[in-house]
């Protein structure tokens, strides 16, 4: 079946394809541990790797509850990039702030930073406002 969506794919199947390495205790990149945890730490989606042939095509509507696994995870690569790329800078000093004021409960901490970075790009796509750094760090570090 061709893909209705080729590049949306490429990382599913990447998330995937780390999710089997790990499974058969194969040699894992750096970017795909960084993938395996993410999803160790997320259970509720141990289903969608462990029966790749049922969401790999799948479109998960904006309505679902239960939310779209890929695009979690995404979330999660894409903050931990920008903690340890401290960009914007400032982000890391935020995100240890909020860590000790979470009692160290980092994925609660990112769950919530998440939260903001997903506003943030909503607000991008549908106000036509440029990203504004200053803005975004001061959402981060109220955000919990």
């Amino acid at each position: 079946m061709l893909s209705v969506n080729p590049e949306r794919n490429l990382l599913r199947t990447k998330m995937i394809d780390a999710w089997k390495k790990y499974q058969k205790k194969e040699l894992l990149d750096p970017y795909e541990h960084k993938i395996i945890k993410v999803i160790l730490e997320h259970p509720e989606y141990h289903d969608v790797f462990n029966n790749p042939d049922q969401y790999l095509e799948k479109d998960f509507a904006t309505n679902d509850r239960s939310g779209n696994p890929f695009l979690h995870i995404s979330f999660h690569l894409a903050m931990t990039d920008q903690i340890e790329a401290d960009q914007p800078a400032g982000i890391q000093k935020i995100y240890q702030s909020l860590l000790q004021k979470n009692a160290g409960d980092h994925l609660h901490v990112e769950h919530r930073m998440i939260s903001v970075l997903a506003h943030t790009l909503w607000e991008l796509a549908n106000d036509k406002n440029p990203w504004d750094d200053k803005k975004y760090l001061k959402a981060l570090s109220e955000c919990c």
